[in-house]
């Protein structure tokens, strides 16, 4: 569990420096490549930080096979934070016509 507990703090801080480079973009007028804003973006919708977050803080018991699966280099967590991400750029999109 400490491992999770290190995991999910270093996942706040990764979403903190994505923040600040996104306004590090906005500031410099910059436009990154798809890959460098797709890296980027998976770690600034949060979706992984406040899932994560919030099933840790139900103080259930999880089993491992629950625990393997939100492993922070698996699939299943980068999946939902790739669908976020997209969402998310649709919404602005739509929102700008």
């Amino acid at each position: 569990m400490c491992f999770l507990a290190c995991t999910n703090r270093i996942q706040w801080l990764n979403h903190l420096f994505s923040l600040t480079k996104e306004r590090e973009w906005m500031l410099k007028s910059y436009s990154p490549s798809f890959d460098e804003y797709m890296k980027n973006g998976l770690a600034s919708v949060a979706l992984e930080v406040t899932t994560l977050t919030t099933i840790f803080s139900t103080g259930e018991i999880l089993s491992d096979n629950i625990l393997e699966k939100l492993d922070f280099r698996g699939d299943s967590l980068n999946v939902v934070c790739l669908t976020g991400r997209f969402v998310n750029v649709a919404s602005l999109h739509l929102n700008t016509f």
